[in-house]
């Protein structure tokens, strides 16, 4: 095993914790429960993305393939916050959903491009399929970090 690969292992055994382990393992699906809570991501907020510098950039990654945001037909935010080596930070556009559903709007970066956010419509249509999201981060040199390619959807219903 290569150095790089032994270090990222290290770092994502450090995150497993977050996620429920069977159900990560088994659809690599998560949730979160928008305004009641939850013991994944409690309403929403600190999602992780993890960046793991490597000898030729950094690649960012989340804990997911897809996120099931359960909003109770109430206005939820989702935050998702870096983790990553000192100066690297989300762009203008960090979570990027290129055709966002009907209800979806991007809040923005904040805590100095540490954090992004989107907000679901308490009234948004439940989608017909889950909508692709990249994730854009920067290291302190503004080169671009490669991403992975998760989904995003919501349910109205609880």
């Amino acid at each position: 095993m290569s150095t790089r690969s032994r270090i990222a292992a290290v770092v994502l055994i450090g995150f497993v914790g977050w996620i429920p382990a069977a159900q990560a393992e088994t659809t690599g699906e998560i949730d979160c429960r928008g305004p009641t809570g939850s013991t994944t991501y409690p309403k929403c907020a600190d999602i992780p993305v993890i960046v793991l510098k490597t000898q030729g950039g950094c690649t960012a990654l989340l804990p997911y393939q897809t996120l099931v945001v359960y909003t109770k037909k109430k206005t939820t935010t989702v935050t998702w916050n870096l983790f990553a080596p000192a100066g690297f930070t989300f762009t203008n556009n960090g979570i990027a959903i290129p055709n966002p559903p009907s209800g979806y709007t991007s809040v923005g970066s904040g805590s100095n491009g540490t954090r992004f956010s989107w907000s679901i419509a308490g009234n948004a249509p439940v989608p017909t399929s889950a909508a692709p999201h990249t994730v854009n981060v920067i290291d302190p040199t503004g080169n671009g970090c490669v991403s992975a390619d998760p989904v995003i959807t919501h349910d109205a219903s609880r």
